[in-house]
């Protein structure tokens, strides 16, 4: 097939055209992608804590009272023991150091014995506290009481503020549910059609290099858009002297031949490769027009800001890609 002139222009014009499409439609799937698992993320549910034990002692009214009456009588047993002890003690020297004078010189309260102010003291001691014993065992077990029921109050007081903490949780578990099934479907909806439009630009492009004229190793982006560069400017008439500038500019290193490199040094490029730089610089002012569609709509359903996100990377591919395959048509 012949084609030459305008026309040769116009074709490579045209692959260009689709290569860079192709570009802005991948990153802009990419980047609703990204969108999207940053969002479901955000969405797992939160573990539901069991943060409240009713086994502890004042889990309930009877351990309460349980406690209380441990606390007293725990008390009260205390004092008798040292009561008990002291008399016993009291008893058991005097019984077995009564036979012995010298004994009974240190011990006999009545001989006024040096360890007779040791032994009076207990019986002093215990004659002392015998009225209070009532009392000081009922307040005991009063203050057993209140602290046993203080601690069931503050239990069910904690009791209270996980069981609230539970629900809200739960609330926003079921929350996330439906935000998460409307992601999901908005994101099928979307990127299928997003998907299609792609798939639709490739398969225009391969339609065009099948019409043979471009040679396979020139079939990407960068060295469709230097050599449409070459036609625009007049520096070749056909794809053959075009290919020949490319390989020169490439060895003498005057042009970037690799995407990624291109990216890293994109300000570097605006003059030397223009159309390069063009079909990065819309890929990414796609994606940012996506973001602010999105931002502008963040407290609005997810279907809502997948749409508009939707309709901000497909801007007048559909009318393009029509008038490419009116070219290609004419030109086969």
């Amino acid at each position: 097939m012949e084609v030459q002139g305008n026309d040769l222009r116009n074709y490579v014009k045209s692959i260009y055209n689709l290569e860079k499409s192709v570009l802005v439609q991948q990153n802009a799937i990419r980047a609703l992608e990204g969108y999207v698992n940053s969002e479901r993320k955000k969405l797992v549910p939160t573990d539901v804590p069991n943060d409240y034990n009713e086994s502890g002692l004042a889990g309930n009214i009877s351990s309460g009272i349980l406690s209380a009456l441990l606390f007293g009588a725990t008390s009260a047993a205390g004092i008798i023991a040292l009561a008990f002890i002291t008399a016993i003690f009291a008893s058991f020297i005097s019984s077995i150091f009564s036979g012995y004078a010298f004994v009974a010189l240190i011990f006999s309260p009545d001989l006024g014995g040096y360890c007779s102010y040791l032994v009076k003291p207990f019986f002093g001691f215990i004659n002392v506290i015998k009225p209070f014993l009532p009392l000081a065992i009922t307040t005991l077990v009063g203050i057993g009481f209140l602290l046993g029921m203080g601690g069931r109050s503050h239990e069910k007081s904690e009791k209270i503020k996980a069981n609230n903490r539970k629900e809200t949780i739960l609330e926003n578990n079921r929350q996330k549910t439906l935000l998460l099934e409307d992601l999901n479907a908005s994101e099928a909806k979307n990127l299928n059609k997003m998907r299609a439009k792609l798939q639709e630009s490739e398969s225009l492009l391969n339609d065009f290099y099948s019409v043979g004229l471009i040679y396979p190793k020139y079939r990407s982006l960068i060295p469709m858009a230097s050599i449409s560069e070459y036609f625009e400017a007049g520096r070749c008439s056909t794809l053959g002297e075009a290919y020949n500038i490319f390989e020169m500019e490439r060895k003498l290193g005057t042009i970037i031949d690799k995407l990624d490199i291109v990216i890293d040094k994109l300000d570097e490029i605006s003059s030397q490769q223009r159309l390069v730089y063009e079909a990065v610089e819309a890929s990414d002012k796609t994606i940012q027009n996506m973001s602010q569609a999105v931002n502008s709509l963040s407290t609005s359903a997810y279907s809502i800001q997948l749409d508009a996100a939707y309709a901000a990377s497909n801007t007048q591919i559909i009318a393009k890609n029509s008038e490419y395959q009116r070219f290609l048509t004419m030109i086969r």
